[in-house]
This record gives structure tokens, sequence and C-alpha cells, in this order.
């Protein structure tokens, strides 16, 4: 709280002037990133795996033979190991790595993305996506190189730094190509002009897309046969059979009601003028959608994350034009939802993050 006050405010530095929005997402930005470099290995379900996976790879005798001898598909990361081990033999070096990867990415999608850096930090932390990215650290840094490279794309579909952030993205992570799904969204909204038509075309689309996704999924599968094991009996998560209890139906049940606010204040202002949303908009949609159809599984709720993300710009933006207020009421109600979510995600402690310790006292 203390922190997001400081973006009311200018400041001067020597000759130069800075918006507090600036001081907030340096200040937030080192926080964060600090506590997810200097966390031992035994903080996130997988961060101990994947310092084992470092280890296979950097002994490897060379680049090919780290690809057979690497329980993943994800040639850029295995790149990066590689690299990584010339430097330090030590797996922390990777989690110090991915910290800066994943923060870096994130602020600068927010700087350029939010109309409020504080609510936006706080949806990111409120969405557990935080607890997350110190769990599932090869996601994330997928995540955030998708979430800039739609940024790209948003602006023209044929940015090559938006194309090529999506296949860094793709190397480091493959289920990160659920994002076609989107960018086939995009192109839609180019040629529908109101929110609320988007809505109802991106509603059915989702249900069309929730019926025809496990064929795809196991084309899917065909080209990555590495993920086979996630549509089989060897995995204790699969894309075919429900493992989770349902509540998380709750959280999407929430995303859709911020739809439908965006589409209510669409129709009486000029939040149509926000490009960058709009276009993502049929994602923002199908995020909800989807995950209201398939709530009871694990895997495909980890994987909505990529959408998910989209929320932490998109929750800000939906407040904008709203009268003073309702949207203090409004923002309040969504600050306490999250705050609930958060804190009981962390009392079930799915992400593996507490107790939390540093690495020179693991």
């Amino acid at each position: 709280m203390t922190l997001a006050i400081l973006c009311k405010f200018q400041y001067r530095f020597i000759n130069n002037k800075f918006d507090g929005k600036q001081l907030y997402l340096i200040l937030t930005f080192l926080i964060l990133t600090l506590i997810m470099a200097l966390r031992s290995e035994y903080v996130g379900v997988d961060t101990s795996p994947y310092s084992r996976i470092y280890n296979i790879i950097i002994s490897s005798s060379s680049y090919n033979e780290a690809l057979t001898r690497a329980p993943l598909t994800a040639p850029i990361y295995i790149f990066i190991c590689r690299i990584l081990g010339k430097i330090s033999n030590d797996p922390q070096i990777l989690i110090i790595f991915s910290a800066l990867v994943i923060n870096i990415g994130l602020f600068l999608f927010i700087k350029r993305t939010s109309a409020d850096v504080s609510l936006s930090v706080f949806c990111w932390i409120g969405l557990s996506l935080f607890y997350f990215s110190m769990n599932g650290n090869r996601q994330c840094m997928a995540m955030v190189l998708v979430l800039n490279s739609l940024y790209y794309l948003s602006i023209s579909i044929k940015s090559k730094i938006g194309w090529l952030l999506l296949i860094l993205a793709i190397g480091i992570h493959s289920t990160c190509l659920i994002v076609v799904i989107g960018i086939a969204g995009m192109i839609i909204t180019a040629k529908l002009k109101k929110n609320r038509i988007i809505f109802i075309v991106s509603f059915v689309g989702s249900l069309m897309i929730s019926i025809l996704f496990f064929g795809i999924v196991r084309l899917f599968i065909r080209f990555f046969p590495r993920y086979a094991m996630y549509a089989n009996s060897s995995s204790k998560y699969s894309i075919f059979n429900n493992t989770g209890g349902g509540r998380i139906l709750i959280l999407y049940l929430f995303l859709l009601t911020i739809c439908v606010l965006w589409v209510i204040n669409s129709q009486k202002s000029n939040i149509e003028t926000d490009v960058f949303h709009n276009r993502l908009f049929p994602s923002i949609v199908f995020c909800a959608i989807f995950g209201i159809f398939n709530s009871k599984n694990e895997l495909i709720n980890r994987i909505l994350l990529y959408y998910m993300t989209l929320y932490i710009s998109f929750i800000p933006a939906t407040l904008q034009n709203y009268n003073r207020q309702l949207k203090f009421f409004i923002k309040a109600g969504i600050i306490f939802a999250l705050c609930a979510y958060s804190f009981l995600s962390l009392i079930e402690n799915k992400n593996g993050v507490i107790p939390y310790s540093v690495f020179w006292y693991a």
C-alpha cells in the first residue's frame, strides 16, 4: 500500500523528472526479483526437479546429447541452460536467471499496457501468479514472452518482434502454442467493431473449442510425443481426466464477471479505443469460458495461465471510465476477492512456496 502511494507523485533526480509509476515499478521489480532469485531449490514444487534437469543438461557432452537426455522438449531452454552452465554448475544461477527474465518481461508488459500499474502488480500476486512463478519457472518464462509477443502482434499481426518472442516462448515451453487461439481471436476483432458482438462470438467460439479441444491435443501430442505422459496414466495430471476439486470455478466466474463489466462499460464510453485489450478480448473471454467448462482439470487450468496473465492489465483497463464512486466500489470488490483467493492459495500451498527459505540457509 505504501509503495502504491508513490504512483501519485512525480519525483526529481538530479535534473531529470520521473513519474511515480516508474519508481513504483522499479521498487516492486527489485522486491519480487529478490524474493524469487534468493529462494532455495526447496521453494516451489518444480524448483528441485528443474535443478536436477539443469545438472543433466550441463553434464551432457554436447547440445545434441542434452536434447536427448533432458526429459523435456524445449530446445531454447536447454540452450539457455548450456550457456549458464559455462558460468556456474550451481543450479542457483538458473533460479536467478529465470527470476530476472520473468520480472523484466512482466514489468515491461505492465508498463506498456496497464492503466494502473499498482493494481496490475496486485493482480499478479492476487491471482497467485507470483506464487506460481516460483514453482513453474520454465512456463512463467514462456508466459512473459507470450505477453509481450501479444502486445506487439496487437499493434501489427506482421510484427517481427512479436513472432520472434513467440518462437522463443515455444522453444522454452511448447504448451504456449495454445496462444494460437488468441492470435486467431485478434484477427477476428479486426473485422468486428463492437465489444458486445465480440463477446458473443468469443463465447460461442470458446464453447466450440471446448468440444474440439481434445482432438487438438491428440494432434499436438503427435508432434510433441514427450507430452504423451499428460494424456495417459503415466502422470498424476492428465489432460483427459478430472483431477482437481473444481473450486477454481469460482475464480473463472469472477473473471467472466470482469468481462461483462468491460462490455457494459464499452457501451457508454470510449473504451473501444484501447486497441490492445480490444484485440485480446476474445482471448480473455476464452480463458473464463474454457476454464469454467474444465475447472476440474488441473492440467488445463495450468495451461490457461497463458491467458489468465492478460487479466493483470485487463482488470485495471475495465475500471477506466466508470464514474469515481462506482469505480471505488468495483475496485474494492476486486481487491477483496483477489485477497481471499491469494490467501487461500497460500494456505493450501499448492505451489510449495511455504515455508520460504533463502538458498544459503537451505
